[in-house]
């Protein structure tokens, strides 16, 4: 079984000559495609979420104790699909942010690479 990859693992990026700058690269754009694919995942997975409440949600309440019943059933049920998103949309922003900073970095390094070449 293949050891599984934790992708929120701080990556520190330190590069002193080119070629290391170029292998922090490719390691960083890596990262950003297992990052991008998580996304996809989460992405389906709160799709589903949402899907198996959008019957439970549909539908009119109506008036009286029926409704009351109803319109009751249809807050807890909103309550709950919440609960169940809320874990799944914090980590497609800790994805995204990390996404962010993987760019910025490769940025500087790219940076670092072209201000080597000049002087060389």
């Amino acid at each position: 079984m293949p050891e599984e990859l934790d992708l929120y693992v701080d990556l520190e990026v330190r590069a002193t000559t080119i070629p290391e700058a170029r292998l922090a690269i490719k390691k960083l754009r890596l990262r950003k495609k297992q990052l991008r694919q998580r996304k996809k995942v989460v992405n389906l997975e709160m799709k589903d979420i949402r899907a198996r409440y959008r019957d439970k949600l549909s539908g009119r309440t109506g008036r009286g104790l029926f409704g009351s019943i109803r319109k009751a059933s249809k807050q807890a049920a909103r309550a709950e699909r919440e609960r169940e998103l809320e874990p799944l949309q914090a980590e497609k922003l800790k994805i995204d942010d990390l996404i962010l900073q993987i760019d910025g970095a490769v940025l500087k390094l790219q940076e670092f690479i072209e201000e080597q070449k000049l002087e060389d």
